[in-house]
């Protein structure tokens, strides 16, 4: 990773594949802690890896088309969404027959709403300081996608569980999908507007650092070694 990013300008520069990469782990991380904190580590990890990955793609690759990204792509982007984020962070975290259902119903939604111009890289206008065309259609948006991934949730539920207690348990889960998508959804302008306007030169400091963080992690196992050594 360090490497990586010293040498910045010769993978594209601000058109290449870092760009997305530090746009993937950030919100990884948003999506992460706001999935793991209520649902587990489990469901945290997946669908946080998960959902980083298709939105920093996605912002990635509107950034670098200024403007919508091919409607294939943004297809591709929901079945990833649905069949990774939700549908296997479900079916390790609660059952398989759950998370399959839930899985392929919002892989449905999701592109169905995408269809009709609800795809988070609709929203997207290019660099910093006014990343978003709109922060009122940005939340409508937001709030659609929220709705669609929670009616999966309690469509999935009420199909694999028996009686209310299914329709309960996916409306939770739905409830819960719905307000951290909403949530991360506030942070997309000032993420976008941080990635687009990241300079060269702080890249190469972080990848400085994280090389001389790789160094001394590689080197613990000798000072360990050592110390051993010295207490026999």
């Amino acid at each position: 990773m360090g490497g990586l990013y010293l040498a910045y300008d010769l993978l594209g520069g601000q058109r290449g594949p870092l760009r997305a990469l530090t746009r993937a782990a950030t919100y990884a991380v948003l999506f992460g802690v706001g999935y793991g904190l209520p649902l587990g580590p489990v469901y945290g990890l997946v669908a946080g890896l998960g959902l980083g990955a298709a939105l920093g793609i996605e912002f990635w690759l509107a950034s670098a088309l200024r403007g919508p990204i091919p409607r294939a792509a943004t297809l591709g982007l929901a079945v990833l969404r649905g069949a990774t984020a939700q549908g296997l962070a479900a079916a390790l975290t609660f059952d398989v027959r759950f998370g399959a259902a839930f899985g392929v119903l919002s892989i449905i939604g999701l592109a169905t709403l995408y269809l009709f111009g609800f795809a988070p890289s609709q929203e997207y206008r290019g660099a910093a300081p006014h990343p978003v065309r709109s922060r009122r259609r940005l939340l409508v948006a937001t709030l659609a996608r929220g709705a669609v991934v929670g009616a999966a949730a309690t469509i999935a539920g009420a199909l694999t569980h028996a009686g209310l207690r299914g329709v309960w348990f996916g409306l939770e889960i739905g409830l819960v999908v719905a307000a951290v998508g909403a949530v991360v959804g506030v942070f997309v302008p000032y993420v976008e507007s941080w990635a687009d306007s990241l300079p060269p030169q702080r890249l190469g400091v972080v990848g400085t650092v994280l090389l001389l963080a790789g160094f001394a992690c590689q080197s613990l196992q000798y000072l360990v070694v050592l110390l051993n050594a010295r207490v026999r």
